[in-house]
């Protein structure tokens, strides 16, 4: 790992060397004890040199480390160095066993004409013995080594990397490796993987390209190897592959000189140089390809900062300028820049010449790669100094930025290839990785649809023989499911609106003695809607339609669970229906993916439904089909293999996959891939893009036409009766005596179950819950039966009824109940008594449905719009007339009123809360609940920041108190 502590620096070492020999002499010479010195020494490191204790050496943490703590360790200093006492010596029989030679091979010229320079043998080298290692910088991306101003597009260094033609990745030795060339004739060495790759002891073959990516030191490494007996002084040559070979001859084949123009042939700078060509003032034509350096200090004691275009250039006559001379440079200076040749020479121009002389005037300038005003590149940025009577020794030709040879647009480009049977074949380009070839089955898309797509896929829905079926469902004992009759996009309500029924103090009064209540399995949080403010203790929702129809695979969700409208349409104050229906315009179920007609609808429950219920804690969940999904894509995927690698047959494939389902540790996994043996059934996995699609087969139309019922030849929306809430329309023709649809029966054995708590409210409540009016029921049965559809919507009309309601005559479960004493009826759990609403005439798109309830609940109507009119006509007649906002100022509150209120939200009047409502606000983060701390609410300039919510948020909104 990376150790971020500072490392000794030179004078680090120097101080400890001093001090440590002035202590070795003195005790010497003195008489200290053992004892005492080693004292010394302890303090000296722990006391005066330690930098938590003294702030003197706080720019110096590492001389308190570098003091020996013993007589012993003293001595070893002073005889051989604070920095060599740190290493561990290496005996030569170590360094044998434990070492790579390093000069086995020289440079030279190599003895193949276009090939510059080889690798020469220094010593006789036996077949199979070791020429030299070569530890491999590694480049992810070849594509970095893109060179955009160089004429050859890539830079030289590729052609001294390792590489392979199905990957992106490049390993470049750092050793004069790099010098063997190529010979398919004269071959005698070879590449291997060093057995000795890495100090860490991992194998980073088995490292992924993102792995490599992310590390910076030399991982990997080669091993050079004879493969035959090679002479001292024998030429050295690897066998680069036929791809190489047949990339140069074709290089060869296809070569023309570069400049045409005798004026611009290129000569050599170091030919120019050692032929001492002739100074001229005008290089640009007399030397195309070059630029001028002039030899002077290397640093100019000029600030850069104080030159400009208006100020005269400094002028400096060259023997005037002492430090250009060594001999006049301090011993320290001179050991700092005497060997760094390169740093003592600038950019120049030639200004002048004088050929008697010898001499030159030049003009020296910062060093600075620049693009002139035709676009060329040059050597030489800002014009810092100019020198007078400058010598010829002190000028040099230095070639222009991509004129050199390295830089020909048909220069020879090409990787040395890595052969098939060393190369890992997760590297390359064309290899098929499991875990990623999984994750492309996953088909969920996020991306919002517009509104003109949203309605083009409602009149789909209005052109399509059924839209969602009901039947049974491709999860085996799971009873019936629904299916989309129409291909569904990602991101489209799967079903309209249809009004959640929320259920507040559902468990208040329920005994050992009260009936086991069947909706208890369908029930969803409050919170998870929206509607958790119906009651302060333990809101629940029956979500009518998918959420109480559609089945959950984990594996395969398809639909997710979209927002809850708020929307009431009755005025407590005037309409005496507010209260009767529910104030929610809908929720619906949104596509997650796209979803094919024929597909089985999944919504999810959450996974604690399976977790939590002992009966159901073997079964798979989405981890365990991702799981599944690798472990089936890596196995496939061996079958055919990378290009040009032959992959495992038919029972190699089957082997091997017979081997990883025995070692799944984790159950659930193992029996998803359980039913997965032969190639086959993986090539069924495959084609199914998943080990949970193979689970849930399309269905096709004619078997959903035969099995299944249509349940959305009607959607919600508003009712033409006034008082009705919403109500039921017809999407499509319907004719007389066909189905409009089916709806299963929820049973509720006791209709004390839906009497309210009344004692928790702080006013008069409704002693029955909501929910009691969309039950069926007889007068002389304690049985509520809930239909589970949309058909609840359906109201009631005695005048103009064109739907009737009757047992599902089809159906075996009801048609076997119906014969049974109703005590039978009890053992079933589920919904399971099917009802159908029939056409009792030809029904029109967009007409609204009706059904007869009955004269004794018409009888009930009137008589509760009675007692509300002589309720209403009791108060003030003036109140009637009273505007709404007059009314919300003055108590009479209303569901419909705070929906008003919301759309005028900023209206400061509604802000402090009331009796009737109170403020809530979207959070993008969970408060802590156990704080004393309110999240309080401002407008204007008081405005504050507490989660991010003001009046003016999009999360703010106002809600009725319950």
């Amino acid at each position: 790992e990376f150790d971020p502590a500072p490392l000794p620096i030179g004078t680090d070492y120097e101080f400890v060397n001093s001090i440590m020999s002035k202590l070795y002499g003195m005790y010497n010479k003195s008489e200290l004890s053992e004892a005492a010195m080693r004292d010394v020494l302890l303090r000296l490191k722990n006391e005066i040199l330690d930098e938590d204790k003294n702030s003197v050496w706080e720019d110096r943490p590492n001389l308190s480390k570098l003091i020996p703590t013993s007589i012993e360790g003293m001595q070893d200093v002073h005889f051989r160095g604070a920095e060599r006492t740190e290493l561990s010596e290496r005996s030569l029989d170590w360094l044998r066993e434990n070492g790579k030679c390093l000069d086995n091979i020289r440079p030279g010229n190599s003895t193949i004409k276009q090939a510059g320079r080889g690798a020469f043998a220094t010593r006789k080298l036996k077949e199979g013995s070791l020429i030299a290692p070569a530890p491999l910088l590694h480049i992810v991306d070849r594509s970095s080594l893109f060179s955009p101003r160089s004429g050859s597009e890539q830079e030289l260094l590729l052609n001294y990397c390792f590489g392979h033609e199905h990957s992106n990745l490049l390993l470049c030795p750092t050793t004069s490796v790099s010098l063997i060339n190529h010979s398919s004739e004269h071959a005698n060495a070879e590449i291997r993987w060093s057995k000795t790759m890495s100090s860490d002891g991992k194998d980073w073959r088995a490292a992924s390209l993102e792995e490599l990516a992310d590390e910076f030191s030399a991982r990997l490494m080669f091993d050079v190897v004879a493969t035959k007996s090679i002479r001292s002084g024998e030429e050295i040559f690897l066998d680069y592959g036929p791809t190489w070979e047949e990339a140069w001859k074709q290089h060869s084949r296809d070569w023309t000189p570069h400049y045409t123009s005798e004026q611009y042939k290129y000569v050599p700078s170091n030919f120019l140089n050692a032929e001492q060509a002739p100074i001229t003032e005008d290089i640009t034509n007399d030397y195309p390809n070059h630029v001028y350096l002039c030899r002077v200090e290397p640093y100019i004691r000029v600030d850069l900062d104080d030159v400009n275009d208006e100020m005269p250039v400094p002028v400096q006559d060259y023997y005037a300028n002492p430090s250009i001379n060594l001999d006049h440079w301090d011993e320290t200076s001179r050991v700092l820049f005497e060997e760094d040749e390169n740093d003592w020479w600038w950019p120049c121009d030639v200004m002048h010449v004088d050929e008697e002389r010898n001499v030159y005037t030049t003009r020296i300038y910062e060093k600075k790669v620049f693009e002139d005003d035709n676009g060329h590149l040059n050597t030489g940025g800002r014009l810092i100094r100019e020198v007078t009577n400058t010598p010829r020794d002190a000028i040099r030709f230095v070639d222009r930025p991509y004129h050199s040879d390295q830089h020909l647009k048909t220069a020879f480009r090409h990787e040395i290839m890595i052969p098939d049977d060393m190369f890992p074949l997760h590297w390359r380009n064309d290899y098929v990785n499991g875990a990623l070839l999984a994750n492309s089955w996953l088909k969920d898309n996020w991306d919002e649809k517009s509104a003109e797509q949203k309605e083009q896929h409602t009149q789909k829905l209005r052109e399509a023989k059924c839209g969602l079926y009901y039947a049974p469902s491709t999860i085996p004992n799971s009873g019936k499911g629904l299916y989309a009759g129409v291909d569904i996009d990602s991101q489209i309500e799967v079903e309209s609106w249809v009004p959640p029924i929320v259920i507040p103090d559902v468990d208040w009064n329920v005994t050992d003695d009260t009936p086991r209540w069947d909706g208890s399995d369908y029930t969803w949080e409050g919170a998870a809607y929206g509607v958790e403010f119906e009651d302060p203790n333990d809101s629940q929702l029956l979500a009518v339609d998918m959420g109480m129809m559609a089945n959950f695979h984990p594996g395969l969700v398809n639909a997710y669970l979209g927002p809850t409208h708020f929307n009431p349409l009755l005025d407590r104050n005037v309409d005496p229906g507010a209260g009767a229906s529910s104030d929610y315009a809908g929720h619906s179920f949104i596509s997650n993916r796209e979803i094919a007609a024929g597909t089985e609808v999944f919504i999810s429950y959450g996974e604690t439904w399976f977790t939590f219920r002992k009966q159901l804690q073997g079964v798979p969940l989405r981890n365990n089909y991702n799981e599944a999904n690798v472990i089936s894509a890596s196995t496939i995927s061996l079958f055919t293999g990378p290009k040009g690698i032959q992959g495992l047959d038919k029972n190699g494939i089957e082997a091997v996959f017979a081997v990883l389902k025995d070692v799944i540790a984790e159950p659930r996994t193992a029996s998803v891939l359980s039913s997965i043996n032969t190639m086959d059934d993986l090539v069924h996995v495959m084609m199914s893009r998943g080990t949970a699609e193979i689970t849930a087969p399309v269905k096709s139309m004619e078997w959903l036409e035969e099995h299944g019922e249509c349940i959305d030849h009607i959607y919600v929306k508003e009712s033409t009766i006034k008082q009705a809430g919403n109500g039921a329309f017809a999407r499509r023709f319907i004719a007389k005596g066909d189905k409009i649809i089916v709806s299963p029966m929820l049973n509720t054995w006791g209709r004390q179950r839906y009497n309210m708590n009344k004692d928790r409210a702080e006013h008069d409540v409704n002693e029955k819950q909501l929910i009691y009016n969309y039950h069926f029921g007889h007068p002389n049965s304690t049985l509520l039966l809930f239909p589970v559809t949309r058909s609840i919507s359906i109201n009631h009309s005695s005048k103009r009824p064109n739907a009737k309601v009757r047992w599902s005559p089809t159906d075996k479960k009801t048609q076997y109940y119906l014969q049974r004493h109703i005590k039978d009826l009890r053992n079933e759990k589920y919904a399971t008594l099917v009802m159908e609403y029939v056409a009792t005439r030809d029904i029109y798109p967009d007409e609204e449905i009706f059904i007869d309830y009955g004269p004794e609940w018409e009888e009930a109507w009137e008589e509760h719009v009675r007692r509300f009119e002589e309720a209403s006509n009791s108060r003030s007649s003036i109140y009637n007339m009273l505007s709404s906002s007059y009314k919300k100022s003055e108590g009479g509150f209303s569901s419909m009123l705070i929906k008003e209120m919301n759309h005028d939200k900023l209206n400061s009047k509604y802000h402090p809360w009331s009796e009737d409502h109170f403020h809530v606000c979207k959070v993008s983060e969970i408060p802590d609940l156990e704080s004393d701390e309110w999240i309080n609410l401002y407008d204007g300039d008081e405005a504050n920041d507490y989660f991010g919510i003001t009046y003016d948020h999009d999360g703010f909104d106002l809600m009725r108190f319950t």
